[in-house]
């Protein structure tokens, strides 16, 4: 592994080039026969975190070229996109909107498949914005709503393509600047962009979660997040797939 970083103490940006070395034993993820290689990961990294007014925007953003030593059919240039704005008022309202998008060789056992094509290529994208109300309080309530849609290359993988629209709502309750705890709901509906092996139509799923939730911030370098959830997920179509329990 090597990296290369230029940045500049009195300029809120940076640039960085890495070079990666990764053994994988079994490329392939199938059962006998292994597949081992060696991938070589190039890649271009720059990033910024700008204040202004009571304002703040953050980009990180990477261009990414990987080499298989053997299997050079999963040879592929990826990218990956992550763009915040923090905003806030005069008063007690404030929040965040934020953009992901990732494109990148994916793992070949998506949901179980069995595995068939030598390159399998996912983009997903993520839109997601948060409302805060209180945030100068110990009591602030939030309001959130999100948008993903993922896709892959390989045909064979098209039932696991998706979009997703999700908005969640909570009441946070902060003791001190470290800790933070929340109770709230969630839900998320899911549409599958091709049909299942099996079904005649795409099928879709609609998940409700109440949940509880801590977020501790012990030092700088490091985030505690704990998450627990009463959770049911039913399905349009794939009815054994139905849950309702415990999630953490």
């Amino acid at each position: 592994h090597g990296a290369a970083v230029a940045q500049s103490a009195d300029r809120p940006w940076y640039v960085g080039l890495t070079q990666d070395f990764t053994r994988d034993s079994n490329v392939f993820g199938t059962a006998t026969g292994e597949t081992g290689d060696t991938i070589s990961t190039t890649s271009l990294r720059a990033g910024l975190n700008q204040p202004f007014g009571r304002q703040r925007v953050r980009l990180d953003g990477s261009l990414s070229h990987q080499r298989y030593s053997k299997v050079s059919e999963r040879d592929n240039d990826g990218y990956s996109l992550a763009a915040t704005l923090d905003w806030a008022t005069v008063e007690r309202l404030s929040g965040n909107v934020q953009f992901n998008s990732q494109r990148r060789q994916s793992d070949f056992r998506v949901g179980g498949l069995v595995p068939v094509s030598l390159s399998n290529i996912e983009r997903t994208d993520d839109l997601n914005a948060t409302v805060r109300l209180g945030v100068v309080n110990m009591l602030a309530v939030e309001a959130g709503a999100g948008h993903r849609q993922v896709d892959f290359s390989a045909s064979e993988f098209a039932a696991r393509e998706y979009k997703q629209d999700s908005a969640n709502l909570s009441v946070v309750y902060r003791p001190s600047a470290i800790l933070g705890l929340s109770v709230g709901g969630s839900a998320a509906d899911t549409k599958y962009q091709a049909p299942e092996t099996g079904q005649t139509e795409n099928d879709s799923s609609k998940r409700r979660d109440l949940f509880i939730a801590a977020n501790w911030v012990p030092t700088g370098a490091s985030t505690v997040d704990a998450r627990l959830a009463y959770t049911t997920t039913k399905y349009r179509l794939a009815r054994l797939a139905d849950f309702d329990g415990v999630t953490g």
